[in-house]
């Protein structure tokens, strides 16, 4: 076993997401059902056409510059777009962090998830089937 395999209890946590695309959304969701505070750091506000408005809300959008004082609160960060500069940032911060099919550059990997309500199995391959 190459991975420890953990639960977070993210439930009011805030956890940076940086970008704006589907992935970022798909991470949002999954974070949301968890009870976290999904931050995301965006370049436009592209993801707004893209985020049902439930979930928009239940979300902090800010603007990527903003991402250095995120970290400040963030108890996990998601890299969901080519930012080599974001990965520093926060590699710089030590938080925890996951860029999104680059199992390389994890802390950690997020699985497959199979949700039951109380009972949730995760399914890993310690990334190296995305």
């Amino acid at each position: 076993m190459r991975q420890f395999p953990a639960f977070f209890n993210l439930r009011g946590q805030r956890v940076v997401i940086v970008g704006g695309g589907e992935e970022a959304v798909r991470k949002a969701r999954l974070l949301v059902s968890a009870e976290a505070v999904p931050v995301i750091l965006v370049r436009s506000t592209v993801i707004l056409t893209r985020m049902e408005e439930a979930l928009a809300k239940a979300c902090v959008i800010q603007p990527i510059w903003r991402l250095e004082e995120a970290l400040k609160t963030a108890r996990l960060a998601i890299v969901a777009e080519d930012n080599p500069k974001a990965i520093d940032l926060i590699r710089a911060a030590g938080v925890p962090l996951n860029v999104v099919d680059r199992p390389e550059l994890c802390d950690f990997t997020i699985p497959s998830i199979i949700d039951r309500g109380d009972v949730v199995a995760a399914i890993g391959t310690n990334g190296t089937s995305p």
